[in-house]
């Protein structure tokens, strides 16, 4: 039993046939698969219509000519842009026609996208294509039943799943060439961990990646990610080492190693306040307190190493506090001496008219110049104490920028502490409308 299908020029040309023997064991065929009797679109528009019959027959013939048709064509200086000989195929036109050959659909696609100089007709479809087909369970093909061809590892597959990815939302690239949302449904569907992780780490979802970690139980992969998007002073966010803290203390096997681990990355970098790691470590009955001894005892020395440190300083401004009121109240109540003998602009000596200043200084009145209301030594120091009390002033009449700032500091006491000292919480309405007025 003999299949002819043929195709007929109505100029009486040439008649190309392709003829098929049942069971697909021989194959005659002059039709598209004979160079230079077809152009490349007629070639195309034949392998869109007998392309079922072809492929059982002469796969490797027809995925050569396809990955042809799919290639931009050698530059040719006689042909336009406009002609038959510059057409160039979508793969998307002959991806029906592997439904049953898995592979050699992977291996085209393959060929087309990492060969192409520019960017080929639907590459998101094959990007799509690629990933579907890597991320498969299993790929059988008609002939690999027939031990006519080999499988491919599916953990060969997967790993090029990561680097198609990766190809596909390069670090100089605002949006992926493939869809990112579409590339997520799969990589949730066939249960992919890395390409989870690699999209949300793109689309800087940090906490989903916390999240992808916790459901696959990969402790290791969960401090990673911790210790890459959790420093606060890179721009991170401290509160995943809490939402890692209190997923390990809520497992219900023994979690002391990844729990140390963990305390020992938030104490090195005091991402978290220690009441809110103890209140953590509560909710876990059976952690032991050998784990957290070392912890806390870091922490009282370093809170008790802070406070001395605190209370020296409280001591020297206290001291120079009282200094500066006794000074002023001496300069308002009793007479000031003036003993200098030079210029301290010049280091000549003072002739009259001279200028002597509160602060200690004595000029000549020609060295002053036009000005000769305050001291040119001391001036830059005083407008910078000045500035420092304007400054102050101001941010005690944005209570909104001090909630602010509380919401997103790791430590609220500090902050309380800071926008206290500048006068926040003396500041009442009339207060706060005649400095306003002022400033």
């Amino acid at each position: 039993m003999q299949q002819t299908a043929g195709l007929h020029s109505s100029s009486g040309e040439t008649r190309h046939q392709i003829g098929f023997t049942a069971g697909g064991s021989r194959c005659a065929a002059t039709l598209p698969l004979c160079p230079g009797m077809l152009s490349r679109p007629q070639k195309a528009c034949a392998l869109q219509r007998y392309g079922k019959l072809l492929i059982p027959a002469a796969p490797d013939d027809t995925t050569a000519l396809l990955m042809d048709l799919c290639m931009p064509p050698p530059p040719d200086a006689s042909a336009s842009a406009d002609s038959d000989d510059s057409y160039v195929a979508s793969v998307a036109d002959f991806a029906h026609l592997y439904t049953d050959r898995p592979t050699r659909l992977l291996y085209l696609c393959e060929y087309i996208l990492f060969n192409s100089s520019g960017s080929p007709p639907n590459e998101q479809l094959l990007y799509h294509t690629l990933l579907e087909l890597y991320l498969a369970e299993k790929l059988v093909d008609d002939e690999q039943e027939q031990g006519g061809a080999t499988q491919v590892a599916p953990q060969a597959r997967r790993d090029k799943a990561r680097d198609l990815l990766q190809r596909g939302w390069q670090p100089h690239m605002a949006q992926p060439i493939y869809d990112p949302e579409h590339a997520l449904v799969l990589c949730r569907q066939h249960n992919y961990t890395p390409g989870l992780v690699l999209l949300y780490d793109k689309k800087r979802l940090h906490k989903e990646v916390l999240a992808v970690h916790m459901a696959a139980q990969d402790y290791e992969g969960l401090i990673a990610a911790c210790i890459q998007y959790g420093d606060a002073a890179s721009g991170g966010e401290p509160q995943l080492w809490a939402d890692a803290l209190e997923y390990l203390c809520k497992q219900p096997g023994d979690c002391s190693e990844p729990v140390s681990q963990v305390l020992q990355h938030i104490e090195a970098k005091r991402v978290l306040p220690p009441l809110v790691v103890l209140q953590t470590l509560a909710t876990n009955n059976q952690l032991k307190v050998s784990l957290v001894k070392d912890y806390v005892a870091h922490q009282l020395q370093a809170e008790n190493a802070e406070v001395s440190k605190d209370r020296e300083t409280i001591a020297r401004l206290q001291q120079e506090t009282a200094a500066t009121k006794a000074e002023a109240i001496k300069l308002k109540t009793q007479p000031h001496v003036f003993q200098n003998s030079r210029c301290a602009a010049t280091g000549q000596s003072l002739e009259l008219p001279v200028v002597h200043f509160l602060c200690g200084h004595s000029f000549n009145l020609r060295s002053l110049g036009e000005n000769d209301r305050e001291c040119p030594l001391c001036a830059a120091e005083f407008k910078r104490v000045l500035d420092i009390r304007r400054n102050m002033r101001a941010g005690a009449l944005k209570p909104d920028e001090f909630f602010t700032q509380l919401d997103a500091s790791a430590d609220g006491f500090a902050v309380v502490a800071e926008h206290f000292g500048r006068g926040l919480m003396n500041m009442t309405a009339q207060s706060m409308a005649s400095q306003g007025a002022t400033l």
